[in-house]
């Protein structure tokens, strides 16, 4: 891991059998940032891209990993915070205890919903926004041999 500080994935599935966050390792690329507005994406979808069933609410939260000592304490921060405090709970942006972050739930209707029209519309592709004030996360959609996965997520934040 190189160039800090970085904006970086982390994801909690609560229909994974570990119930823990996840950090990928690659950051956002930095689209556009300025005093009141920053973008970030990933390039290639084979940084992200996760199987998800309609059971599934999914928690995001872009997080501000400002070096590598950083990196390994949130990781381990949040999976213990949400172990010994909130187990039989949904996540939380409480899970972790950093000032520059972003939550923003998938929930199964969500899911649920694409899924829907994606089988009736017979597409393989769609993109989805969720928002959480001044603030969204996006993703691409995919349908194939009756799997879906999310793919290419990208943030769009307002600072203030």
């Amino acid at each position: 891991m190189s160039q800090f500080p970085r904006y970086m994935l982390a994801y909690f599935d609560t229909n994974h059998k570990n119930h823990e966050w996840y950090i990928i390792n690659y950051p956002f690329i930095i689209e556009h940032k300025d005093a009141e507005k920053i973008t970030g994406l990933f390039l290639k979808d084979t940084w992200f891209n996760y199987v998800i069933h309609e059971k599934s609410n999914i928690h995001f939260m872009v997080i501000l990993v400002e070096n590598t000592q950083h990196y390994g304490h949130l990781i381990n921060t949040m999976n213990l915070i949400h172990g010994k405090y909130n187990m039989n709970s949904e996540p939380s942006k409480n899970d972790i205890q950093a000032v520059n972050i972003k939550h923003f739930i998938l929930d199964n209707d969500g899911i649920n919903e694409y899924m829907k029209i994606m089988k009736e519309k017979s597409m393989e592709r769609m993109n989805m926004r969720i928002y959480n004030i001044n603030s969204s996360l996006s993703f691409c959609i995919n349908y194939y041999k009756e799997e879906f996965t999310i793919s290419l997520p990208s943030f769009d934040f307002e600072l203030n």
